[in-house]
């Protein structure tokens, strides 16, 4: 074999030795994005994040995971999302979540003013969300009276209900249970029970805890 040959063939293997740029992700298309409903409630958030990884899995399989990870409340995911061959699916999904939330809610705009604040939150996909997830389930005085307004004025079942109506009617009163407070709840299990006589000073005292 010629030195030419030997030099050729030692330069094709150079060229292979060398790493690679990773290959570039391509971006959610912008009508298949879900907005980010951050001025909503748990729930919201949780049917718009399962989407989210849902539409990133035919796109970045890793950002994906980190999704699931986060929804988990798994302590390991800023770890995961660190390493070396996972930073590139990370900074995507950054990408992916500031453009699903909008700037046309308070809640979106605050978001937004924050995250730009903090150069590694908002380069760091799994760190935006579990701001996201914090943020809707951080307690809010005027979001627990609405809540409690709603839950006092709603009736979730009645009588000839069809087993479907009845199962909207339940998720619909989970939905709403989620967003209030224990205070409120224990103030509508105090409307069906039947009045003190107010004879039983247990009685009493039980009612006042309660209330």
């Amino acid at each position: 074999m010629q030195n030419s040959d030997l030099a050729s063939m030692q330069a094709i293997a150079d060229r292979l030795d060398q790493p690679r740029e990773p290959r570039q992700i391509k971006d959610i298309y912008s009508d298949a994005i879900v907005k980010c409903p951050i001025d909503k409630g748990k729930d919201e958030m949780l049917e718009w994040a399962m989407a989210m990884a849902a539409v990133s899995s035919g796109l970045c399989e890793s950002a994906s995971d980190m999704i699931a990870r986060v929804l988990a409340r798994d302590e390991t995911v800023i770890a995961f999302a660190s390493e070396p061959i996972n930073v590139q699916a990370d900074r995507w999904l950054a990408r992916q979540i500031n453009t699903s939330i909008k700037e046309d809610t308070e809640a979106g705009k605050l978001f937004h003013k924050e995250a730009r604040q903090d150069a590694v939150l908002c380069r760091s996909g799994v760190r935006l969300l579990d701001k996201v997830y914090k943020t809707v389930t951080k307690s809010n005085p005027l979001k627990l009276d609405m809540a409690e307004q709603k839950m006092a004025t709603t009736i979730y079942f009645s009588g000839g209900m069809s087993l479907d109506q009845t199962k909207l009617a339940a998720a619909l009163f989970k939905s709403d249970y989620t967003r209030s407070s224990d205070r409120v709840v224990r103030k509508m299990i105090l409307r069906f029970l039947r009045p003190c006589s107010g004879n039983s000073r247990r009685c009493c005292s039980s009612r006042n805890r309660w209330s």
